[in-house]
């Protein structure tokens, strides 16, 4: 496989100015996830924890470079270079599986071994190594059960450049702890606006997670723990074991499917169109309805598209808590379609005197019409949480305002 390598081709000049209205200007053309998965008593119904011994750990770490470039008067959105690293912590026994699962891909997939745990396929590089125990953990005096043992995989090309701090965030997450879930209270659940005054709401400031995305066409957020093996959909449930984690093999199988199905993201947001809730936001904003900048970790950059001013906030802010300078004149702060974990953005928002108003439906449509519910982790009993989508919201709050 090739590096850089041709994500889009036949680009337009529209599709380069995009590019530089959406991440060139927030400087978002480096693409960056990060997962932390540990068995804890904590988390017992998710990890499987059942006992002491069990102190299974998966880490899975990517950063990759985009850019676009011309190409005889056309454009083409490229992959610079990749960078994805797995680090597996599990029984000796267990492991043995991953490694031999990975070793058979490889040569399936036609790797040339340059030397041991070392693997050529053109520009990829796939390396990988067996400790016993990590400095890391010595470190911070981590002891786990005997025959307990780590793999870690790195893969990358000749391009890639990652710094030293870059490669430490997984291990600075995994010191934070475990994510203690927030506790919902009894919010006012709306799905009607003409249950509540919305005119005692505003001007307002607002806050957007991944659901105006999806609406415009951009994969949701948690695609990705499908695409990494983080978690399965259904039961929220830790993939653990060579069976049903499968990135390793995908990835030495076939690194050109993995890779169309990694960078999809990027192209989606490239191609994707605004909807009416983005409309919506610039018409609120020109009626002084919508102040300060809009809040969000969205890396398309659908609301710079929309002419917006934003704040980007890189991670959950449980990881890295942000400060916000709320506008002076806003009334409230309506938070559309997110499910991450906002509790310090949204505690602050409470002390300021703002009213927390979520927008989501509080689960999500499937392809057949099914709903799967999927309730807020947070709310609290002076919030107000209306059950529409972005573009349900827009269409209502456009007839109230008129």
């Amino acid at each position: 496989m090739e590096f850089p390598h041709v994500v889009l081709d036949d680009l337009t000049e529209d599709h380069y100015n995009r590019w530089q209205t959406q991440f060139e200007q927030f400087e978002r053309t480096r693409h960056e996830g990060l997962w932390v998965r540990t068995q804890d008593p904590r988390n017992a119904d998710v990890s499987g924890w059942s006992g002491p011994d069990d102190m299974r750990r998966r880490l899975v770490h990517f950063l990759y470079r985009y850019n676009m470039v011309e190409n005889d008067g056309r454009y083409q959105l490229i992959l610079e270079a990749p960078y994805l690293w797995v680090h597996l912590l599990f029984p000796e026994n267990e492991l043995n599986h991953y490694i031999q699962d990975l070793t058979e891909a490889l040569e399936m997939g036609n790797w040339m071994m340059q030397e041991e745990g070392m693997y050529l396929r053109e520009d990829l590089r796939l390396q990988f190594k067996i400790l016993e125990s990590h400095p890391e953990d010595q470190l911070k005096g981590r002891e786990f059960p005997d025959k307990y043992r780590i793999l870690e995989v790195t893969l990358d090309s000749p391009d890639t450049n990652v710094t030293k701090d870059e490669k430490r965030r997984p291990w600075e997450v995994l010191a934070l702890g475990i994510r203690e879930k927030d506790q919902r209270e009894y919010p006012t659940i709306v799905t009607n606006l003409s249950q509540i005054d919305m005119g005692k709401h505003f001007p307002a400031q607002f806050e957007l997670g991944c659901g105006p995305s999806i609406e415009a066409g951009v994969p949701a957020l948690h695609s990705l723990h499908e695409v990494y093996s983080v978690r399965d959909l259904d039961s929220n449930a830790f993939l653990f074991g060579h069976q049903k984690d499968k990135l390793l093999v995908e990835i030495a199988k076939d690194p050109e499917s993995f890779f169309e199905r990694a960078t999809l993201m990027y192209r989606s947001a490239l191609h994707a169109e605004l909807t009416p809730f983005y409309h919506l936001l610039t018409r609120l904003q020109n009626r002084k309805l919508l102040v300060g900048p809009v809040i969000t970790n969205n890396f398309d950059g659908l609301i710079s598209r929309a002419g917006l001013s934003e704040t980007f906030i890189g991670d959950y802010d449980f990881y890295h808590p942000p400060t916000i300078e709320f506008h002076p004149d806003a009334k409230s702060l309506i938070v559309v379609g997110a499910h991450a974990d906002r509790r310090r953005i949204l505690s602050q928002a409470r002390k300021e005197g703002l009213q927390v108003i979520y927008v989501n439906p509080e689960g999500y449509h499937h392809h057949d019409g099914s709903f799967t519910s999927y309730p807020l982790e947070g709310p609290k009993t002076c919030d107000i949480v209306i059950r529409m989508t972005a573009n349900q919201f827009a269409q209502q709050l456009e007839n109230y305002s008129n």
